[in-house]
């Protein structure tokens, strides 16, 4: 079932919590809502829900347009991460409850009580009472209640973020697996990029109730298409310099303060064309940049000097602090890594993988791909 928001405003006093947000969700799609605390994303969550009224804007479930519809009429189902399970009751009347609600015949609660336990592995829970189970089998009788509803929306808010880390890993998978397997519709909201670039088809990564950009995990992470976006996806996030942006002799450049580089001619004439002032922000990101010097796509002839300021060993990598000049960057790198605080490096970057940014928009350069 699609989903989709034409022009949704919601404000709390002089809050704006939702900001003209449009947006369309595929059907059978599993959209993930992505930002930080107060972006707004839980707001629009609720309205689409029908828990908050939008103060403008259109929310439409199906080709029918639902704003004046109560929670109870929508067909959709919300799991929080509160998990919201009665505390005197069994796993059974748990999941049974909805149905209950719909005064479902005792047959039918019984049978379908059954296969949602069965799809969820919770089978040997059913006479258990909430206080009995661990966080993960809570979460899924959680979304056993949801599911056993058979929605047509699933409306899903931070459901793993009161799991441990290891259990949260797990049940990224199972969640993205299930949904797949019911086929239906579901809106995830979450801060957690990781979960949102694992588990979604689709990601909209929101800021101060605007939408900034939606697309799946590599067009985020390939081509963000403002600022706020490329600083917010990935881990570590992108580094950003000060450049001059120049064109000699047929070339382009970026001039730093202390190095330039020559970028590939493709970028250069894609940069040229939209920017609007040569003072730009180069980003590049720490796993596209390295110690030393590096044939290829790296800047072999024009590597930047910089000073090692702290070394962070991470196991599979090395994070490394970077200064140049007053500016502080970070590079992965495999180890070992023998190099120490204080020692003055040769840092080479990918210009293939170079982003530019304009500073007064923070709209992107050098997107090539629409989200």
């Amino acid at each position: 079932m699609k989903v989709k928001l034409e022009n949704l405003a919601k404000k709390f006093g002089e809050v704006i919590a939702v900001d003209n947000l449009s947006l369309d969700v595929r059907e059978k799609e599993f959209l993930i809502l992505l930002g930080s605390s107060g972006c707004g994303k839980t707001t629009a969550l609720r309205c689409i829900a029908g828990l908050e009224t939008p103060d403008e804007g259109k929310i439409y479930i199906g080709n029918k347009l639902v704003n004046g519809l109560p929670p109870g009429k929508r067909d959709v189902a919300m799991v929080f991460q509160s998990y919201a399970l009665y505390p005197h009751m069994t796993v059974f009347d748990n999941l049974a409850y909805p149905l209950k609600v719909r005064r479902s015949q005792k047959d039918e609660i019984k049978r379908r009580v059954k296969g949602t336990a069965e799809l969820l592995e919770i089978e040997n829970l059913l006479g258990r009472k909430p206080s009995q189970l661990s966080g993960g089998q809570a979460q899924r009788v959680a979304l056993g209640r949801a599911i056993i509803r058979e929605p047509r929306v699933f409306l899903m808010d931070e459901p793993l973020a009161s799991l441990d880390a290891k259990l949260r890993a797990y049940m990224r998978a199972e969640l993205k697996k299930l949904q797949k397997d019911l086929g239906v519709t579901t809106i995830y909201v979450t801060h957690d990029q990781v979960e949102a670039m694992t588990m979604g088809d689709r990601v909209a990564v929101m800021s101060q109730g605007k939408l900034m950009q939606v697309g799946s995990s590599e067009e985020l992470y390939n081509y963000p298409r403002n600022l706020f976006v490329a600083g917010f996806i990935g881990s570590p996030s992108m580094n950003f310099i000060d450049v001059i942006f120049e064109t000699r002799s047929d070339k382009f450049f970026l001039r730093g303060k202390d190095f330039q580089i020559e970028l590939p001619r493709r970028l250069g004439e894609m940069a040229l064309n939209n920017a609007k002032d040569f003072k730009v922000l180069l980003g590049i990101r720490p796993e596209h940049m390295v110690i030393g010097n590096h044939k290829g796509h790296y800047t072999e002839d024009t590597s930047i000097k910089a000073e090692i300021y702290v070394v962070e060993p991470l196991g599979r990598d090395v994070l490394v602090n970077l200064r140049l000049g007053d500016l502080t960057l970070r590079v992965l790198t495999p180890p070992p890594f023998g190099a120490k605080m204080g020692d003055n490096i040769q840092l080479s970057l990918n210009t293939a993988k170079i982003h530019m940014f304009d500073r007064k928009t923070e709209q992107s350069l050098l997107v090539t791909k629409q989200a």
